[in-house]
C-alpha cells in the first residue's frame, strides 16, 4: 500500500446522503482490512458525527456543505469531517454520562466508543473540524486515547 491513500466526499446536510457516505466509509474500512464489526463501528461513528453536524452545526438546515475525507495509512484510518456551520469551543463537545436523566445526546459518546482517537477543533473560518482515527493493528493505539484541541 502507498504511504497514504485518500478519498474526499462532498455532500450536503441532508440525512438522505448519509447512506451514501456510510457505504463509502464501509468500503474503505474493508479495504483497510478491518473486521465487519469494526467497520460497523466506523460507519456508526461517522453517521453520528454527521447527524450532529446537521442538527447542531447547521440547526437542521439542509443543503449545507459537509466535506468528508478518509486517509488510509499503513497503520491507521483517519476520517475527517469539516462543516461550515456554528463554531463552538472544542472542549464543550464531551461524551454524555450514561446515567444522565435527559434522553438523547449519546452521539458523542458513541463516537468516542467506536474510535481510537477523536479530536474536535474550530476550523479556519466558520465551522468545525473533526478528526477520528481507527488503528489497524491491535499493537498500535491500544490506549484508545481521547484528545481535544
Amino acid at each position: 500500500m502507498a504511504e497514504q491513500e485518500s478519498i474526499e466526499i462532498r455532500l450536503t446536510s441532508d440525512p438522505r446522503w448519509l447512506q451514501v457516505l456510510r457505504a463509502a466509509v464501509g468500503q474503505v474500512g474493508h479495504l483497510a482490512g478491518l473486521d465487519p464489526a469494526t467497520v460497523d463501528h466506523l460507519k456508526l461513528a461517522v453517521d453520528e458525527a454527521c447527524a450532529n453536524i446537521i442538527v447542531h452545526g447547521y440547526g437542521g438546515a439542509r443543503g449545507q456543505p459537509i466535506v468528508a475525507t478518509l486517509h488510509l495509512f499503513p497503520d491507521r484510518l483517519e476520517v475527517g469531517l469539516r462543516d461550515y456551520g456554528k463554531t463552538v469551543a472544542p472542549e464543550s463537545i464531551r461524551p454524555k454520562a450514561l446515567d444522565a436523566s435527559r434522553p438523547g445526546g449519546l452521539g458523542v459518546r458513541l463516537i468516542y466508543c467506536c474510535m481510537d482517537e477523536v479530536t474536535y477543533q474550530a476550523a479556519d473560518g466558520p465551522g468545525m473540524e473533526l478528526r477520528m482515527v481507527k488503528y489497524l493493528r491491535a499493537d498500535r493505539g491500544g490506549s484508545r486515547g481521547r484528545t481535544h484541541q
